[in-house]
């Protein structure tokens, strides 16, 4: 069972002031925090992404929607359907504003959908009790994602629940999938962990 990895990168990034995907988190852009947690656990990694400009910045391959705008379920739509065309049987996808979502909580999606094979979403507190924008899809999802945006159904929470998907608790807290909108939310929960990281650095430094 192969597992194509997708950035959704193709919001427009009206509030955030610039293309997110390119905003730096440590020194490092936003897209390529996503992009290394999902090659992780995932075969092969794509970005999407509808601005040349993000597009010509992102250092791997990159795929536009297949009709815009459709919001993050285009995103979704051409992550799902470059995933048949290459003998992917699903996607994981995240949201490129999501730079909490680490590694092993994206680890704990995988081995849940290796075992059930169908929709697997993290549990969040949102309003639909997970989060649909870091998840993983089948290839058969994309039929009904096609009907729903041939009849403009763009909410992704919406569609994501008529999937019945199976929701695990991945060890993360909603703050921790809570898309970052603007600069200063990068900055400010950049400030608050910036002691504990140093302190971590610190102690790893003492051990050697």
């Amino acid at each position: 069972m192969r597992l194509l990895g997708a950035v959704l990168a193709g919001g427009g990034s009206r509030r955030f002031g610039s293309p997110k995907a390119l905003a730096l988190l440590h020194g490092k852009p936003l897209w390529k925090v996503a992009a290394e947690r999902l090659g992780a656990v995932c075969d092969d990694v794509v970005a999407i992404a509808n601005d040349p400009e993000v597009a010509s910045a992102i250092g791997i391959e990159t795929i536009p929607d297949r009709c815009v705008p459709m919001g993050p379920l285009g995103g979704i739509d051409a992550a799902l359907a470059r995933a048949i065309r290459t003998g992917h049987d699903a996607t994981l996808v995240l949201a490129v504003d999501m730079p909490w979502v680490g590694t092993e909580a994206l680890g704990r999606l995988a081995e849940a959908w290796r075992e059930h094979k169908r929709t697997v979403l993290p549990l969040a507190g949102s309003p639909w009790g997970f989060e649909p924008l870091c998840g993983i899809y089948p290839v058969r999802a994309l039929t009904p994602l096609g009907e729903a945006l041939a009849n403009r159904r763009l909410e992704a929470g919406a569609f994501a629940r008529d999937l019945d998907p199976t929701v695990i608790d991945t060890g993360l807290q909603q703050p921790d999938y809570r898309s970052v909108n603007r600069p200063t939310d990068l900055s400010s929960r950049c400030a608050r962990e910036e002691p504990a990281r140093i302190g971590r650095c610190n102690e790893s430094y003492r051990a050697l």
